[in-house]
Formats: structure tokens, C-alpha cells, sequence
């Protein structure tokens, strides 16, 4: 008898000694990185060791948490419940569109391309952002990634029929992320294999969000809006919001800059959202997570993929002011720290601030672009 208790002692020993540990080892590990953080004054040396850690990460995805859950969370990791696939599409992308010269980093992304079934995965808007980077990285005559493209492309002719994309199918609303993830790639599919649908696709997006997603006194963008109604849902000013804004008006110019007339609106465009975040940019060069919020704590997330903006339209101070705010959150190893993590609803935005995979793909891209 006292055998048997001994041993369901030790289970139930066991058992909470691995709830202990999937708590608090992530929480320790985090103290324990952060020591020494912001040490980096030489930004060649900075920008090698965030270019090892981006080559590192996206060799082997880490599991990046979609929720603020800090607790009990053996289980949902255990069910699978704690990352998906659909937040690490925009994940991969970001790290290789700062890597879209590195061989063994197109190869670690074609390898994320090989191992899904992506006939059986539903339209993703992270998708789009994904396959952009891939056609960046010179892989347009890759017969397994066209295929997989001219799936994705009719999911997407259906899910915007002769309107603008929504985020998903499930909810409908249009969201200001929908731009950066897609409007890119829709442009580099009509350039590369002659789709002209694709390209208003793109501009409709574009001229949409503009018509009832934009603040008419501060030119922040809003979350995103209900397209039956127009009625905005979430807040204006959110920092990787404006990123996403930043990031789908940086790639498109830069697509039809000299190529077509559109590219002379979208610089409009730039310059108008350029205007609105500057007047919010921190002392430390940083943006926050929410525009004008006091209190809202500095994201580098969106402060890399603002910058990024800032660099394409010759606001290179402004840029580098950036670039200094992420080598001060920079850990000693090379991990850019203090991203918002992934937003879990309109309005329900995350107060996790942890390293992210595509803030740190999102700072090499800016620190690259200052290069030039």
C-alpha cells in the first residue's frame, strides 16, 4: 500500500513539476536574455548577429505563442492550441525578405513550402506575403511554387469577387494588415505572368482602405472596418497596424516606381501616413504599439517596418533614429526584443513584448535598406 501511494506521489510530483516547468523556464529564460540587452554600438557587428540569429530561426521556426497566455499552459502546447501554421506563413516571410540573397535561407523557406499541404489549407492572407518573398528570392520559374501560387490565386479571385479582399472568410472585415500581405504579391504576380485582374485587385485594396479606413483629422490608419457598413471596429493609430500600412506602401512603390502611374498615389499616400506617425515617433527613435497612447509600451515590430518606409521615401534621419531604438533592444545574442505579439481579435491586442520571428527579419530588412 504505501508502495503504490509512494508512486502515485511521484507521478502526481511529476506531473506538476512539467506545469511548473512550460511556465516558468520561458519566464526565466526571458529574465535571463534581457541581461546585458542594448549593449550593441557598432551596427556592422549588430547586423551580423541579427543576420545569424534570422538565418537560425528560419532554418528551425521556434514555437511562436498566438496568445498572452502565460499559465497553464502545458496542455494547450500539448493540443497544438498555442501556435498555427497561419501565423508562421508571415513569420517565414518576413525573415526571408531580409534574406532573399542568402542561399541557405531560400532553402529553409522552400523547405516550408514542400512540407505543407497547401491544397488542403484554406485562403490565408499570410500566404500572399509569403509567396511574395519567395518570388523576391528569384524562385518566379519554380514549377512546384506556380502551382501552389495558381491555387492560391483563384482562392483569392474567390474570396474577393468584384470587391476587396477580406482577412478571412470566416469574419469578412478588411483589415489594414490585408495590405501588407497581400497587395505585393498581387503586384509582383501581374508583373511576373501577366494577370491584370490581380493588379486591380490590388489597387482596389488599397483604394478602399483608404476611402473608409483612414482617420479624415489624424491620417492613422484604423484597425480595420466592416465593408457592408464602413464602420471602423478596433482603434486608429495601432503601431504594427501603421507598419502594416508602412510595409504594403513601401513594396508597391518600389514595384511601380517608374512602371506605372499608380506608383505617384501610393508616394501621395506615403507621405500623408509619414506625416501622421512622425508626430508620434518617441525620443528613442521607436514607435509605440498604440500612436499617441502615453502609456503604450515601444514596439519594435512597427518600428522596423515604419522605418522601412522612412528609408524608401529619404527620411533616412528619421530611419536611423529607428534602426539606433532596435540595437538598444537588441539581446546580447543577436535576438531583437520587445515585439507586440500576435493580436488575438479586433481590439484584443497582446501585452506580450518577446523577440518575434518577423521583427527580427523586419530590422535586418531596415538595416539593409540603410546600407543602400
Amino acid at each position: 500500500m504505501i508502495e503504490i501511494l509512494l508512486i502515485f506521489v511521484s507521478f502526481l510530483l511529476i506531473v506538476c513539476l512539467c506545469f511548473f516547468a512550460a511556465d516558468i523556464v520561458p519566464i526565466f529564460l526571458r529574465w535571463f536574455k534581457r541581461i546585458h540587452i542594448g549593449r550593441y554600438t557598432d551596427k556592422n557587428v549588430w547586423r551580423d548577429s541579427v543576420k545569424k540569429i534570422a538565418l537560425k530561426t528560419i532554418k528551425k521556426m521556434p514555437p511562436v505563442p498566438v496568445t498572452d497566455r502565460e499559465h497553464y499552459t502545458l496542455v494547450p502546447k500539448l493540443k497544438g492550441e498555442y501556435f498555427n501554421f497561419y501565423f508562421n506563413t508571415w513569420q517565414v516571410a518576413a525573415l526571408l525578405s531580409a534574406q532573399s540573397d542568402d542561399n541557405e535561407a531560400i532553402a529553409a523557406a522552400y523547405a516550408f513550402l514542400d512540407k505543407e499541404d497547401w491544397s488542403n489549407r484554406c485562403y490565408n492572407t499570410g500566404a500572399a506575403m509569403f509567396f511574395y518573398s519567395m518570388l523576391e528570392a528569384g524562385l518566379e520559374d519554380d514549377g512546384k511554387l506556380q502551382a501552389i501560387m495558381a491555387d492560391f490565386v483563384a482562392k483569392v479571385t474567390a474570396a474577393a469577387g468584384d470587391k476587396a479582399l477580406p482577412y478571412t472568410l470566416q469574419t469578412g472585415e478588411h483589415f489594414v494588415d490585408t495590405l501588407g500581405m497581400v497587395c505585393p504579391f498581387l503586384i509582383k504576380y501581374h508583373q511576373l505572368y501577366g494577370a491584370p485582374e490581380m493588379f486591380e485587385l490590388a489597387k482596389r485594396q488599397f483604394d478602399e482602405f483608404y476611402e473608409f479606413g483612414i482617420h479624415e483629422k489624424t491620417d492613422l490608419p484604423v484597425h480595420c472596418f466592416n465593408p457592408d457598413s464602413g464602420m471602423p471596429l478596433g482603434v486608429y493609430g495601432w503601431g504594427r497596424g501603421c507598419g502594416w500600412l508602412a510595409l504594403a506602401l513601401d513594396e508597391c512603390i518600389g514595384l511601380l516606381d517608374g512602371k506605372d502611374e499608380y506608383a505617384a498615389v501610393l508616394k501621395e499616400r506615403a507621405e500623408q501616413l509619414i506625416k501622421a506617425v512622425l508626430h508620434h515617433q518617441n525620443d528613442d527613435g521607436s514607435f509605440s504599439a498604440l500612436l499617441g497612447v502615453y502609456s503604450s509600451r515601444h514596439d519594435s515590430s512597427a518600428t522596423a517596418m515604419i522605418g522601412g518606409l522612412l528609408c524608401r521615401m529619404g527620411y533616412r534621419e528619421e530611419a536611423e533614429k529607428c534602426l539606433a531604438y532596435l540595437m538598444s533592444v537588441t539581446r546580447r545574442n543577436g535576438e531583437v526584443d520587445f515585439a507586440q505579439g500576435d493580436t488575438m481579435g479586433i481590439g484584443n491586442y497582446s501585452h506580450r513584448f518577446d523577440p518575434m520571428p518577423a521583427a527580427q527579419g523586419f530590422a535586418l530588412r531596415l538595416a539593409k535598406k540603410l546600407d543602400k
